[in-house]
């Protein structure tokens, strides 16, 4: 039977609820239901798991969606001691058992993690608010655009280098020769990926040693690959000599220093 005939049905519906998340290459699949969950070729576990209420709303938090379930879940692990560099794309799917499709429930970001004795709570906010969070264009001498977006135009690919046999003298340190191929600061204000996908930014670089926000959730595999992107400190200057993107840059340089309005820049 279809999904819709099943939805429909009086005695025939058993919903199941199936939950994605997903971090770079790194996918979580999870199911509400008592046992283990196939769907489409994939294995959704079965673990403690439910979310809040689905609303719609032009208030901001009242759109917000928690996903509760046991603290020992796998993906718990991504947020705990710092939260991860970027939201995760999530999905929730409704179908039910027997039925070969499902809908769409809900899908948005799963932004920060509150774990509270044996719980933890995703606050997730759904793609409807996150595309909606615009902002204002604010007029600035440095570049507005975030490094490799769109506005910006610089492809992250074409400026990767990517490292074997990385070392970790500290936990917010990463070492290697050929980081020092580029000037200190070359690597400042990029960020340094991990095959799984996991980011980390750096916020120094000195000759081999690039020195990262904080540490990476679990111990480095030095046989595993590490990706650098450099970094950009939003000068037009910058954007021209390291990305040749001048035309693309998102400041207003010329804008004077001196405000004409102020009495004490008048002669």
């Amino acid at each position: 039977m279809s999904y819709a005939s099943i939805d429909l049905s009086t005695w025939f519906g058993r919903t199941v609820y199936l939950y994605k998340f997903q971090a770079g290459s790194t996918v979580w699949r999870y199911t509400s239901t008592s046992r283990d969950y196939t769907f489409d070729g994939n294995v959704y576990t079965a673990v403690p798991i439910r979310h809040g209420d689905f609303e719609t709303s032009q208030d901001e938090l009242k759109s917000d969606l928690q996903i509760v379930m046991a603290r020992t879940v796998d993906i718990v692990a991504l947020f705990s001691g710092f939260p991860p560099e970027y939201m995760i794309p999530t999905i929730i799917y409704r179908t039910h058992k027997g039925c070969d499709e499902a809908i769409v429930e809900w899908q948005g970001w799963s932004a920060y993690c509150k774990v509270v004795d044996d719980e933890a709570t995703l606050q997730c906010q759904s793609n409807d608010i996150v595309m909606s969070q615009s902002g204002l264009v604010r007029f600035s001498r440095i570049c507005r655009h975030a490094l490799y977006n769109k506005w910006c135009g610089a492809v992250a690919a074409d400026y990767r280098l990517r490292l074997v046999g990385v070392t970790n003298p500290t936990a917010t340190t990463l070492t290697h020769a050929d980081l020092a191929s580029q000037a200190d600061g070359w690597w400042t204000g990029g960020y340094a990926e991990l095959d799984t996908g996991e980011r980390r930014m750096i916020v120094a670089h000195s000759g081999t040693t690039v020195t990262i926000n904080y540490a990476f959730s679990n111990a480095l595999d030095q046989s595993a690959g590490i990706a650098f992107y450099p970094g950009c400190d939003l000068t037009i200057e910058t954007c021209d000599a390291k990305f040749g993107r001048r035309a693309a840059h998102g400041g207003q340089p010329s804008i004077p220093l001196n405000n004409p309005w102020d009495a004490k820049d008048k002669v």
